[in-house]
């Protein structure tokens, strides 16, 4: 039983490292495309319904030494640049019987605080609708979360790297059950979500005399 539960945890390792790699790999790549790629990345959405987005990046100038650039647009009063989160700007090519083409545009300002300005037009009446998507009570997925455990053994307290992952999480706080995997066990429990951040508290069995014991851990959710 004792090298079925170590072996099992290595596999259990190995699939939520591999997972890590899945899901990590393309922010990593995209990063890096998006940074050696110029003054702008191009973002091209699989579904062809979709346009694409061109992405670009605005740094404010704060030294005499940088070179100075044009804000991409208007902020309102009150609002300074480093408020701002980013700036979505979607420009329509409208071609005419003259086969002229005229350019309209929709720009949509949102703040570090969640605040979104979209400016007024003339001519133009415009509706703004914002929908804030919420967790549902039951999300079934892989979850998966990298961190350090804590637990008390022969009077002592004992800190491990773990990696974690639950195929249920609840109203996106709760994961249960979260099973783990460190470098003194595995272990089954529950997660509490807050952000990217959770507090965890497990059941935990030693590879050494698979004795068990209660540990608590604090994780990082990959997703």
């Amino acid at each position: 039983m004792k090298d079925i539960l170590k072996y099992g945890s290595w596999v259990v390792i190995a699939i939520v490292a591999l997972v890590l790699g899945l899901i990590l790999g393309p922010r990593v790549l995209s990063y890096f495309e998006g940074y050696l790629g110029g003054d702008h990345a191009v973002f091209t959405p699989a579904d062809s319904t979709f346009v694409p987005v061109v992405k670009r990046e605005y740094k404010p100038r704060s030294t005499p030494f940088e070179r100075p650039s044009k804000p991409p647009v208007r902020l309102p009063k009150g609002v300074k640049e480093s408020d701002v989160k980013r700036v979505i700007v979607v420009t329509e090519h409208i071609k005419t019987d003259s086969s002229r083409i005229f350019f309209d545009s929709t720009t949509v300002i949102e703040l570090k605080s969640g605040a979104i300005y979209v400016p007024k037009e003339h001519g133009k009446e415009l509706t703004v609708e914002e929908f804030n998507y919420v967790p549902p009570v039951l999300d079934f997925g892989l979850f998966c979360s990298v961190g350090a455990s804590v637990g008390r053994y022969n009077d002592k307290f004992t800190i491990s790297p773990l990696m974690a992952a639950s195929l249920l999480q609840i109203c996106g706080v709760v994961q249960f059950p979260l099973v783990m995997a460190d470098l003194q066990g595995v272990g089954a429990g529950f997660g509490i979500r807050q952000g990217d951040f959770m507090i965890g508290a497990f059941s935990h069995w030693r590879f050494e005399d698979m004795q068990r014991q209660i540990k608590l851990s604090i994780q990082y959710s990959i997703n």
